[in-house]
């Protein structure tokens, strides 16, 4: 079985960027899944693993949701 992975999107470097694709031309950003961080503050929640602006993400987890308790992954856009 193959790990059901989340996807974070660090608000404070790439707010106009996750406004303009995750919240408007793809759209599938979760609403609900902000999670709050120490390290870098606010990460947005993709559940999708395809992204069609993905610039790069981690190959390791950065870590855990501790509502579903699947692995992070911080992923930026372009």
């Amino acid at each position: 079985m193959t790990e059901k992975k989340l996807y974070g999107l660090v608000h404070v470097a790439q707010e106009d960027l996750i406004t303009k694709h995750c919240f408007g031309d793809c759209g599938k950003i979760s609403i609900g899944g902000c999670v709050m961080t120490d390290e870098v503050g606010p990460l947005w929640i993709c559940c999708e693993e395809t992204c069609p602006h993905l610039k790069k993400q981690m190959d390791e987890p950065f870590g855990t949701s501790e509502m579903t308790g699947e692995s992070i992954y911080l992923r930026s856009i372009q």
